[in-house]
């Protein structure tokens, strides 16, 4: 069972978060063991990925991160987490009612429109999550605002853009 514990706070919050060993030994030398094995979780995004992912059922949940460049890896690391679960449980979605499903195909196809088939934020919105940052369209982060005011988005990657004047249901913040 893993732990999180804050250093000036007498809080912990019990996970089944567990550090496993990814890659211990040299792949083109299966004998020759790696100076660094390398972990997952390796960094506190990794971490927020998979308490956000734990506590899907009490949405909605925002993973904040003060860097704009890092949206785009948490991104990617949330999907591959969806995919890793999926492939484990062919019935696992972070969004399970119909309506919510057109509503996010909808919003998927607009930011297309807006910024090319291949953008990786449309694929996000399919799986169930967005981000939201200053760089988007005016209008697209309003969609993505009332799309997760609405709980159609469960989990939301966001920058310090959406603290200037925004008002969302949250009810876990991971930063």
């Amino acid at each position: 069972e893993g732990k999180i514990r804050y250093r000036d706070e007498r809080l912990e919050i019990k996970t089944g978060l567990h550090r496993v060993a990814l890659q211990e030994f040299h792949k083109t030398r299966p004998n020759v063991r790696l100076k660094t094995p390398k972990y997952y979780p390796r960094t506190g995004y990794d971490i927020a990925i998979e308490l956000a992912l734990d506590f899907i059922k009490s949405s909605p949940t925002i993973i904040f991160t003060a860097v704009r460049n890092h949206v785009d890896s948490i991104g990617e690391g949330l999907l591959n987490q969806i995919k890793k679960r999926q492939s484990q449980d062919a019935n696992f979605s972070l969004v399970s009612d119909n309506k919510s499903k057109k509503a996010l195909e909808k919003l998927a196809r607009i930011v297309e429109q807006r910024l090319g088939d291949n953008f990786p934020l449309a694929q996000y919105i399919r799986e169930g999550f967005a981000y939201h940052h200053g760089d988007l369209p005016d209008d697209l982060r309003t969609a993505i605002e009332e799309s997760f005011r609405h709980e159609h988005i469960p989990i939301l990657i966001a920058t310090p853009t959406l603290a200037q004047g925004v008002n969302l249901p949250v009810h876990l913040m991971i930063v």
